[in-house]
């Protein structure tokens, strides 16, 4: 596949959350050159970078060796499936890569137009991520929940090591979701 395939069409980055499986593939997608040149703005919520440093690097040799066990990556892979916790396969092979985000989200709601789309954004610091953040795009009444409502509950405690989540706090972002977009037709996830 073509490294940087058509990045005319990229207006803005949008990262959920701190965890690897969701900036790690950045500069596979646009450039440095092409972010720093086009000021496209990278949208995270606040505490993003340390909080990926903090778990991803500082822990992340420890964590790494734990999730060998948690998700079975040494199990086998083949035409009969591939075991893991249900929430989504391995990430991909390859080199991780990260930018710096321009544009912080520290509030609830934090509006924003990119490109032309409306965005109302829910800032959601210590829930399924320590740095997380939730969207609604309000001209299509679709809910992006990035992984604050998913079919498991993934990160209340994890074995590979992670950050133990305050399950009152992260149940309270979902309350709030549910009052502040309540109107939506459509959630989409992020896996």
């Amino acid at each position: 596949a073509k490294r940087y395939p058509n990045t005319t069409n990229v207006s803005a980055i949008l990262f959920t959350h701190s965890h690897v499986d969701h900036f790690g593939g950045v500069l596979g997608i646009v450039s440095q050159q092409d972010i720093e040149r086009k000021k496209i703005p990278i949208i995270a919520p606040a505490g993003f970078i340390e909080e990926a440093t903090s778990e991803n690097i500082i822990a992340g040799n420890a964590m790494l060796r734990r999730a060998v066990y948690m998700y079975g990556k040494d199990l086998a892979r083949d035409e009969f499936g591939h075991i893991d916790t249900g929430l989504g396969k391995s990430p991909a092979f390859g080199e991780v890569s990260i930018t710096k985000p321009t544009v912080l989200i520290d509030r609830t709601p934090t509006k924003l137009n990119i490109d032309g789309v409306k965005f109302e954004f829910q800032y959601t610091p210590e829930s399924e991520a320590p740095a997380e953040l939730t969207f609604y795009l309000p001209e299509y009444k679709a809910f992006g929940g990035a992984e604050l409502v998913s079919r498991n509950m993934h990160n209340l405690y994890t074995l590979r090591g992670a950050k133990v989540r305050d399950a009152l706090k992260w149940s309270g972002y979902i309350e709030e979701a549910r009052n502040i977009f309540g109107d939506a037709d459509i959630y989409f996830g992020s896996h």
